[in-house]
């Protein structure tokens, strides 16, 4: 009989549910799903994009639903005895597809639903492959497991070695910075090249470690570029750790490395500033003197950090800006901190409209550059001022990573480093 809707050559597939979405940065879109309605059926939907296939056979007994083969979908009405009868418009469908005027279904027929191809695929569903993509991912999960729980370890124990270099054996501190940081800005590199997110190797933090680095080897002596890296390392390398929600996640080595690469440089002029003779016990030169530290420097420990900051930026917006012009997938520091369009950062950068949204962007962080290496002026002279600064930014890093534990990761959200 001839039919108002739509027929399809295969009977579609019926399938229930409402998809998420993750608000995650990287966003790994799983194939959709979209119900099409339609005023003479109950709904016809869609099958998903790829090949996939429906749930397993469902057999059921007398009252059973039969999906027919002409496509169309059957409605389930409810009599007042509790019997169910199966109607297309004004008639019933019986086993084989065909519809009857009087209402009823035949006694004793038993209705099959039948695993069916995708109504947007003609192709044979594939019992093995789908059981090759099951095991693929049981080992894929188990392998991202045992990688992560590895490094938990590791990322324990460095923070141990880290706190009783900082209390006890200073002179640890310059060879664990030495030994990790091209460790893990090497593993950074590849992971970010493989996500395309190779943009944040330029930002300002890897040029102050790449400078902490060269003076603990170059010239540790230099009283002069102490009082620079002092001011670098405990400046935008530590407030950066604000804007950026840097979080202690010990299962993460991508959290862990952006703890590592804002907080390091700042252990080890702590280290230099307060307790040089202990860490230059076993250094293969002293560093610098408490003398050389009296009386520092407003050139030295101002206006050059503030300056090496002034230049970087120039740099990077004319290499990224004006030379390479990243694609929009590629995401560096600024489109990272203007995803979100209801973010208090977002509000403030855009109060004067969106042409001067960059504009606004390099003169915030030049505001707080400045700011930062004012407080560090404070933080060169009192011990205390000092110690007390690295503590309150070593307890944001752990509320954020406590964070993400309860909120995100308890959700199972977060995903994989490696992937």
């Amino acid at each position: 009989m001839p039919s108002d809707g739509p027929r399809m050559s295969r009977a579609p597939i019926i399938m229930l549910g409402k998809s998420e979405s993750s608000d995650l940065v990287v966003i790994v879109e799983d194939l959709e799903m979209e119900p099409k309605m339609e005023d003479n059926f109950s709904g016809v939907l869609q099958g998903r994009k790829d090949n996939r296939v429906a749930p397993a056979d469902m057999n059921t007994d007398k009252d059973a639903l039969t999906v027919p083969q002409n496509g169309a979908i059957p409605v389930i009405k409810t009599a007042p005895n509790g019997n169910h009868n199966t109607d297309v418009e004004n008639g019933n469908v019986r086993s084989n597809g065909e519809v009857t005027s009087n209402g009823t279904v035949p006694q004793g027929s038993t209705a099959e639903l039948s695993r069916v191809p995708s109504a947007m695929s003609n192709q044979v569903p594939d019992d093995k492959a789908m059981e090759d993509d099951v095991n693929y991912f049981i080992k894929s999960l188990s392998k991202n497991r045992l990688r992560e729980k590895l490094f938990y370890v590791a990322a324990v124990c460095s923070l141990v070695v880290v706190a009783f270099g900082i209390l006890a054996l200073q002179w640890l501190i310059p060879y664990y910075f030495t030994v990790s940081a091209p460790v893990l800005i090497a593993i950074r590199l590849y992971l970010y090249c493989t996500k395309k997110w190779q943009y944040f190797m330029l930002d300002f933090c890897y040029f102050g470690n790449a400078i902490v680095f060269i003076y603990i080897w170059a010239a540790p002596a230099e009283p002069r570029l102490f009082q620079v890296i002092f001011a670098i390392a405990n400046g935008p390398l530590v407030i950066a750790v604000l804007f950026f929600r840097n979080a202690i996640v010990f299962h993460s080595i991508d959290k862990m490395t952006s703890i590592f690469i804002h907080s390091m440089p700042a252990y080890v002029a702590y280290g230099v500033r307060w307790y040089s003779p202990q860490t230059s016990v076993y250094w293969y030169t002293p560093f610098p003197t408490e003398a050389d530290f009296l009386n520092p420097s407003f050139i030295w420990l101002l206006a050059v950090p503030f300056a090496c900051y002034f230049g970087h930026s120039v740099l990077y917006a004319v290499l990224v800006n004006g030379i390479l012009r990243p694609s929009p997938e590629y995401w560096n520091s600024y489109r990272f901190l203007t995803a979100k369009k209801d973010s208090v950062i977002y509000k403030a950068l855009n109060m004067f409209g969106p042409k001067f949204l960059y504009l606004n962007y390099n003169v915030l962080n030049m505001l707080l550059c400045l700011a930062s290496v004012l407080l560090c002026q404070i933080w060169y002279r009192w011990f205390v001022a000092h110690a007390v600064f690295l503590a309150v930014a070593f307890v944001i890093k752990a509320w954020n990573g406590a964070t993400f534990y309860m909120d995100v990761f308890s959700k199972g959200k977060g995903g994989w480093d490696w992937d």
